[in-house]
């Protein structure tokens, strides 16, 4: 079920989003791919477990203010067809954090 744009589930219901959207509907929404198994739900977007795992692996630092933030809590714009990440802070770029 939808609400304004976002999913909602009753815990313990993953299992019924797989008869009530259909594949088209279940889009990862962080590696844009069809979700045919291994569904999550986070924040009201559907992930397959495994991207959702890394993208709160993925650090970010922002070059305006120095927030650390995970790529779930990064803000997102589309300018010119293009996706853009941004802080949700103070709204400044962001540089990924690589790890050693």
């Amino acid at each position: 079920m939808t609400v304004k744009g976002k999913i909602t589930a009753p815990p313990g219901s993953l299992r019924k989003l797989y008869e009530e959207l259909s594949l088209e509907e279940r889009i990862c929404e962080y590696c844009g791919r069809p979700i045919r198994r291994n569904i999550d739900l986070y924040q009201g977007r559907l992930y397959h477990h495994g991207c959702l795992l890394s993208a709160k692996e993925r650090r970010y630092r922002c070059l305006g203010c120095g927030a650390w933030l995970s790529w779930l809590e990064l803000g997102e714009a589309e300018v010119l067809g293009r996706r853009v990440r941004s802080c949700p802070i103070c709204g400044g770029r962001v540089k990924e954090v690589k790890r050693r």
